[in-house]
């Protein structure tokens, strides 16, 4: 069966603005935030101190034996704030952070705020009913540059401008925090002014639906509008962490939804923005096809125009690193192996056409025309600089630019354009303050470190899962210029021996010097043991051709080493006996 959150973004992005957000107070549990009667119970607590009573197990109740009434919101901050500045410091103190609570990231928007407010930005959701008293959601949209239309009283409701004029709505259906008149007593829950009802039977009869965070337990009269209004155009979906109560179910039943159950709204929108974005960038239509962007270039190369080809490199480059930004790739998501696959994936269509033009460029440029590819591939990999956020994602942020090294690499060594290829490993990548070359940086492994690599779906047994999802992609992606399975297979497999050597080349001095274990990144090569013109290849006949070529050796000849000969065959010694242990380690 579908997961429901698939047909839900599928939904989401055919139908931008079709459906409206009811969210709870499990939306903002998460920050630290407390609900209505919660609050309603401090206060009585602190009434109770100032009189001198004991009010625990039940403030509520002992308010009610005191005062011969249930506990009124507004009534209780008048009795324990004289003024209304004070009553407002009073308020404030429940919904803005602290100190303490800054240090600890209380009291702040949480991942499901920013992402509903990233789906507002692409005008996806624009309608938003809320129980909340709490201002995280406005300060989660003002972060995205949109400045929302709050509805929280009945005068407000009635002279709001209509909703299909606005880019976004909020309704706060129990007031704000800054406003006395808020509601949260059982018996100011069961009504709601005319005004409000009319708003919410507008929204319930027009839009579908998203449930995230609210039991419907206690909000009578937001039941009650959910209960009255017939129409089912538009599909219900509710969202819920454990089993729902027979309240919940009911209105469940009435509206027809489709329940997502064991997830919470951190958990679940920022899901629905990743699922919204990469259905985006796989509809996203490139400037130029990939087919029409590579026949241009091998004209241009041809012809010898090497500014035109720049041109062409450079504008597709561009537009790759525009879209690399925070808004279409956060940091901050929850994890799981089909969020860090569709991760991959939506990096794989975006680089689709910038990596076959730098494979067909490396394959036909000669050292005239090595500068463009080189420019290319530094600033994708820099164009994302690390930020704070889920070290995962922050790691695959250079999975882009893996992709493009790969691909352009591959297809240097394809045609013998090893000039090419010395440039692309100088490519230097900023990391921790530190200029990498591009092996150090730009290899499987330290994308994605060993046992992250085991979160791709599917090669949770796999040696070598990233290195034999490249394979695969890369195989696609630089088809035309090497169709043979068997020829790409031995080029895919000595690209990333080379790219082993070089990372070895550069730490050899600290091995050497800190006596630490050596170590380089080893690729699908140490198990496939495949045959080329009937030889055994692998590292045994790279290691064989190196011996008998020595300094012609091509890899060394063209500079890709900084050691020279003698020191490179203690070097390559080091690496087979390494090589050794990872296939003993791994029973190979």
């Amino acid at each position: 069966m579908l997961d429901p959150t698939v047909s839900l973004s599928f939904a989401l992005h055919s139908q931008k603005g079709v459906f409206a957000l009811l969210l709870g107070s499990g939306v903002s549990r998460a920050a630290g935030i407390p609900t209505g009667w919660e609050i309603v119970q401090n206060l009585c607590r602190k009434l109770a101190l100032l009189v001198g009573d004991d009010c625990e197990p039940d403030p509520a109740a002992w308010f009610r034996e005191k005062y011969g009434k249930d506990a009124d919101y507004a009534e209780l901050l008048e009795m324990v704030g004289r003024t209304p500045s004070e009553r407002q410091n009073l308020l404030r103190s429940y919904f803005e952070p602290s100190e303490e609570d800054r240090e600890e990231g209380k009291k702040a928007p949480t991942a499901a705020h920013r992402a509903i407010a990233s789906l507002v930005a692409k005008g996806v959701v624009t309608v938003i009913i809320t129980t909340n008293f709490d201002r995280l959601l406005e300060a989660a949209l003002q972060e995205e540059g949109i400045h929302p239309s709050v509805i929280s009283t009945p005068d407000s409701a009635k002279g709001a401008v209509p909703l299909v004029h606005n880019p976004c709505t909020i309704v706060k259906v129990h007031g704000d925090y800054l406003d006395t008149r808020i509601k949260n007593a059982p018996g100011e829950l069961e009504e709601y002014d005319q005004e409000i009802n009319n708003l919410l039977d507008r929204i319930f009869d027009d839009y579908g639906l998203i449930v995230c965070g609210w039991s419907g337990d206690w909000d009578t009269a937001l039941r009650l509008a959910i209960e009255r209004t017939p129409n089912r155009r538009f599909s219900t979906y509710w969202a819920a962490r454990g089993k729902v109560s027979e309240v919940a179910q009911r209105l469940i039943d009435h509206r027809g939804a489709q329940i997502i159950s064991g997830i919470d709204a951190d958990k679940l929108f920022p899901d629905l923005k990743e699922k919204v974005d990469a259905l985006e960038m796989i509809n996203r239509q490139h400037p130029l096809s990939p087919q029409i962007a590579v026949a241009r270039l091998k004209k241009n190369i041809e012809d010898g125009k090497v500014i035109a080809a720049h041109d062409l490199i450079q504008d597709e480059t561009e537009r790759v690193a525009s879209e690399l930004g925070p808004n279409s790739f956060p940091f901050n998501s929850p994890l799981d192996g089909q969020i860090i696959l569709g991760r991959m994936q939506q990096y794989e269509s975006l680089v689709e056409t910038l990596a076959q033009l730098l494979a067909t460029g490396c394959f036909w440029g000669d050292s005239a025309t090595s500068d463009i590819w080189h420019r290319a591939l530094d600033r994708i990999a820099n164009a994302r600089p690390r930020d704070a956020g889920t070290v995962l994602l922050i790691e695959l942020r250079k999975y882009p630019a893996l992709v493009c090294f790969y691909a352009a690499g591959i297809a240097c060594i394809a045609n013998d354009r090893w000039d090419n290829l010395t440039r692309l490993f100088r490519v230097k990548i900023r990391e921790n303050e530190k200029d990498l070359v591009a092996p150090l940086s730009l290899n499987h492994r330290e994308i994605l470190s060993h046992n992250n690599q085991k979160v791709i779906p599917g090669r949770e047994r796999e040696h070598t899962p990233l290195s034999n999802h490249l394979f695969e992609v890369i195989s696609v992606l630089i088809a035309k210029l090497i169709p043979d399975n068997n020829t790409f297979m031995r080029l895919f497999n000595e690209f990333e021996m080379l790219v082993s050597l070089a990372y070895a080349d550069q730490e050899w001095g600290r091995f050497k010097s800190e006596e630490r274990r050596f170590w380089a990144p080893p690729g699908r090569f140490i198990w496939e043991r495949s045959f080329y013109r009937g030889v055994k290849y692998g590292d045994d006949l790279l290691v064989q051709v190196f011996e008998q070529e020595g300094e012609n050796w091509k890899p060394l000849s063209c500079g890709l080493f900084k050691h020279r000969l003698d020191e490179l065959k203690e070097l390559i010694k080091e690496w087979k006996m390494f090589l050794g242990r990872v296939r003993q380690e791994i029973g190979i």
